[in-house]
């Protein structure tokens, strides 16, 4: 399977005696997932009325070995148009209860007589298999004794019927005892089996520190779009990751491990296709397993997700940011679709996907956000400030991103110093000597911010920046990093010219 097209819609059935719940389940989906829904059969062919709709399953006798036979073909007709015609173009999930096998397990439902079942099953064998088979189950006495349909041995014998063909009749097969569950955890796990496991890749020429991966859907480009490349390298192999995405190249790859859940609470009605993007555990400095999940639908990206466990406290201090800091003139803060709990298990934050031109900001943008930072009764310090978390539409203010290494501190210059170290190692956008004096010279922002809000010497403001983030990055970083500081001593030992 490509990441460029879905082929037809996945069909999931879900199926079971009388009493386990599946009217139940199935209202619980069709409220958090766009499905379409049919009753045992497409009705294509013909409309399905209350076919199949009894409250006494097996009362009428069986139909004649010859009319059976005539209602078999009809029933196999109303599969074969679907398959060809609706089912086959992408569309919504299609959810089916009880399906064609259902034939096959309970004949005497359907007024077929077991001498049936052989035929069934050749016609059987030769449908699409449906992507995945729900099959509800449980203690049997508990189940008869919800509905009191069917004796507790008649449901005894349908789900070991279901439990023998299930592997036949679809790819992937998910049992839940509905009688040791709760409906709302039976809904959950339902929700999450009627979501089928697609194809996904690798996207090639990302760097070796990342992987992206992307679930098979025609808006896998858009969903790949969580990843901003900045840097120059990065950039040249756009081409090569466009043209992977455009025809679905790259290696297969397992499927990320995480919960659709919060992505359905925070996007409700809407079925998204997904782009992974994680640290290759080679290049953590723990083996947290944070994701960041982009979610694109109609061609859009429309939101992104990030994901860790509760061990991994910086996906939990970013989300008390999106609580704790309000947005301000020279910038705005990402718009919270979902949160976790701080004592939620897993952490999970999703936030609406903004539009980025990839415009380069002014320098003067990027002071006035640090000084508005800095500029409240508890001041506030990013922490990461840096063109890739820094989203730039057409029109209004810039939405400040990826809150993980923010804290409240009256550090007038840590943002701009990180800022300046980032472009300036990693993109070329200025030398040491130039850092130095944009932080320090009497004119230059540095100085600016520091004036603003009662900071000290912009050199020793600069200084203590620099001192405190050593270390934190990479080698280029830090060899830049302390170099600006031996062109800061430099400037003070000759006077340091102003910013003309």
């Amino acid at each position: 399977m490509t990441a460029g097209r879905a082929r037809r819609s996945p069909i999931v059935l879900l199926v079971g005696p009388d009493g386990t719940g599946k009217s139940t389940i199935v209202d619980g989906i069709a409220a958090e997932l766009p499905i379409e829904r049919a009753h045992w059969r497409p009705g294509v062919v013909r409309p399905l009325s209350n076919d199949g709709a009894v409250t006494e399953p097996h009362a009428e006798p069986p139909r004649s070995w010859p009319v059976g036979l005539i209602k078999l073909g009809l029933v196999a007709a109303d599969f074969v148009v679907a398959h060809l015609g609706p089912w086959r173009r992408p569309r919504r999930t299609v959810l089916l209860e009880r399906g064609w096998w259902d034939q096959w397990v309970d004949p005497r439902r359907y007024r077929l007589r077991e001498g049936h079942r052989p035929v069934i099953a050749a016609i059987g064998r030769l449908l699409p298999r449906a992507d995945v088979l729900v099959l509800l189950a449980g203690d049997p006495a508990v189940i008869a004794a919800r509905k009191q349909e069917i004796p507790a041995n008649e449901v005894a014998t349908q789900l070991d019927r279901w439990r023998e063909v299930a592997s036949v009749a679809a790819r992937r097969v998910v049992e839940i005892d509905t009688t040791t569950t709760t409906p709302a955890q039976a809904v959950e796990r339902a929700l999450d089996a009627a979501t089928p496991e697609t194809g996904w890749r690798a996207v090639p020429m990302v760097p070796h520190r990342y992987r992206l991966l992307v679930e098979a859907g025609r808006d896998s480009r858009a969903a790949a779009g969580v990843y901003r490349p900045r840097s120059r390298s990065a950039r040249w192999t756009q081409p090569v990751r466009a043209l992977a995405l455009r025809f679905g190249l790259g290696r297969s790859a397992s499927v990320p491990s995480f919960d659709r859940s919060a992505l359905r609470v925070a996007l409700p009605g809407a079925d998204p296709t997904l782009a992974v993007l994680e640290a290759d555990a080679r290049h953590r400095d723990d083996a947290s397993g944070r994701l960041i999940i982009g979610c694109s639908n109609a061609g859009e990206l429309v939101a992104v997700a990030k994901c860790a466990p509760r061990s991994d406290g910086a996906l939990a201090r970013e989300i008390h940011a999106c609580t704790a800091v309000s947005s301000g003139r020279s910038f705005r803060m990402p718009v919270v679709l979902h949160a976790t709990s701080p004592d939620a298990p897993v952490q999970t934050l999703v936030t609406r996907a903004e539009q980025d031109t990839g415009r380069r900001l002014d320098l003067d943008d990027v002071a006035a956000i640090c000084l508005e930072l800095q500029d409240r009764p508890e001041p506030v310090v990013h922490g990461d400030l840096a063109p890739w978390n820094l989203l730039v539409p057409e029109g209004g203010p810039p939405v400040l991103v990826d809150w993980e290494g923010w804290r409240t501190a009256h550090e007038p210059l840590a943002d701009l110093s990180h800022y300046l170290v980032q472009t300036g190692a990693l993109l070329g956008w200025w030398s040491p000597a130039e850092v130095a004096e944009l932080l320090c010279a009497d004119a230059g922002p540095g100085a600016s911010v520091c004036a603003a809000v009662d900071g000290g010497a912009p050199a020793d403001e600069a200084r203590r920046a620099l001192d405190a983030a050593g270390g934190r990055g990479s080698g280029d970083e830090d060899r830049f990093r302390s170099e600006v500081v031996v062109q800061i001593d430099r400037r003070a030992g000759s006077g340091g010219a102003s910013i003309s």
